[in-house]
């Protein structure tokens, strides 16, 4: 089944024009949440480095901080100590501050961030539409052979079922909805950067893989580190490259290893020129929100939550379990060649930000949840349908306690159901895992391009 270049182009505008407007109609649609607490950190943010100010030394314009803190229309925010202020307005890496900081200076309105993270999250919807139908593997999952039975021709059932998952997955997706659109974050830039270098290390053009892959690797990394757990895929490609040399030609080999490094130095200037303009703080604010992310008691929608209420002397025990576990069965399936590199990785990052680090709403979870649906379904689009059933409840769990008029409810209570929904996920995907790793499923296979673009 191919799609030609126009109708690529057609669909994937009407993709980003139906997303940014349910973005708008979110935005119009919870002004509450024009001073968030979150907005209000990333103006902070960006009105600091919009005066010159290095966020990540708090003795630098105390005056002008003070100043920030008291002017700020949230109560909670005006109501924190200077400390705290001043941790939160430095708690994100570099070049995420620069962007705060570049939003700002175009204007600091709320709704003009607000539109922006729009902006990009609909962008991440194209993408997300553009991965499932050209990376997903012509094998129909459940829903296309649901529609099959109806009538459809598969062709016609295979592009409606990937195209309403990739649907599911961005443009309509309750976590993207409730975190980006209706809560302003900016946590799917994260995912888009992610999904971009993921993207083109699967390009079978040399110059996007290669050039592409090491700009984007290293914005990825630089805009909220989380892009250091996808190294090892271009690590493995460049690997084989060099061992496809050492085959070959002698020449070849140190034709390879210069390659390897022009990679390692474009990836690490675009991931460390973000860090010229600040000092050493830097990595003490990455210590200390990586302790606290780990050793405080869970919140928000952690999936310990309910584990830590009614387990409080058990519950680590339990997490140090499950993360072993997880681990344990990604390496276990690659080593035996079940599990492809991509997918240990983003298992990784799924043990990392969603089982040990307990502080998180879904807005951080989902930077792994969907990494990980994305790149289970390039490999089988059914294992990847069984778990899009509990992403898409835990982020519904969140959502529809808002209620009918938009108005928020106990919010523990609207995140220990998302928890719940996450819990449940990690359940699946440890049980697709372990089949894969263990039993008759394979993983490893080197799936067929679903759907290729023609310029015919």
């Amino acid at each position: 089944m191919t799609l030609r270049r126009k109708t690529w182009c057609w669909l994937c505008f009407l993709v980003f024009a139906v997303s940014f407007a349910v973005r708008i109609t979110a935005i119009k649609m919870f002004p509450q949440y024009d001073h968030h607490d979150d907005i209000e950190i990333y103006r902070a943010s960006g009105a600091l480095i919009v005066r010159g100010i290095n966020p990540y030394d708090f003795s630098d314009h105390i005056s002008v901080r003070t100043l920030l803190r008291e002017q700020s229309p949230n109560p909670d925010m005006r109501n924190l100590s200077q400390a705290r202020w001043d941790y939160y307005a430095s708690s994100n890496l570099p070049m995420n501050l620069l962007f705060f900081g570049a939003l700002n200076a175009i204007s600091d309105s709320p709704l003009f961030h607000r539109y922006a993270y729009g902006f990009f999250d609909s962008l991440l919807c194209v993408l997300i539409v553009w991965f499932v139908l050209r990376h997903w593997p012509a094998v129909p999952g459940y829903p296309g052979l649901a529609l099959s039975a109806a009538g459809l021709s598969s062709n016609a059932a295979l592009f409606t079922e990937r195209l309403g998952i990739g649907l599911a997955l961005g443009c309509f997706s309750p976590i993207l909805f409730k975190n980006g659109a209706a809560i302003p974050e900016d946590k799917g830039i994260q995912i888009l950067l992610m999904l971009a270098a993921v993207a083109c290390y699967l390009s079978r053009s040399e110059r996007i893989w290669f050039w592409g892959g090491a700009v984007f690797l290293g914005l990825s990394i630089a805009f909220k580190g989380l892009g250091i757990f996808l190294v090892p895929l271009f690590v493995s490609r460049l690997a084989a490259q060099r061992g496809r040399a050492i085959g070959t030609a002698q020449v070849q080999p140190v034709r390879a290893w210069k390659r390897s490094l022009a990679f390692t130095a474009v990836c690490a200037a675009a991931a460390g020129v973000w860090l010229i303009p600040f000092g050493r703080g830097v990595a003490a604010m990455v210590g200390t929100r990586l302790a606290l992310a780990s050793t405080l008691q869970p919140q928000h929608a952690s999936l310990w939550v309910i584990p830590s209420i009614y387990f409080p002397s058990g519950w680590k025990v339990l997490r140090l379990g499950l993360l072993l576990a997880t681990l344990g069965v990604a390496f276990v399936g690659y080593w035996q060649k079940r599990i492809g590199i991509e997918v240990v990785c983003v298992t990784v990052l799924l043990a990392f930000v969603v089982v040990w680090m307990i502080n998180g709403s879904t807005d951080r979870q989902n930077i792994a949840l969907l990494p990980v649906i994305l790149l289970l379904g390039r490999r089988s689009p059914r294992a990847a349908f069984v778990c899009l059933i509990p992403y898409l409840l835990a982020g519904l769990g969140g959502f529809v306690t808002h209620g009918l008029q938009g108005q928020a409810v106990n919010f523990a209570v609207r995140e220990t159901l998302e928890g719940l929904g996450i819990f449940l996920f990690v359940i699946v995907y440890l049980g697709t895992l372990s089949r894969a790793s263990f039993f008759s499923s394979n993983l490893n296979q080197a799936p067929a391009l679903a759907l290729e673009s023609s310029t015919a």
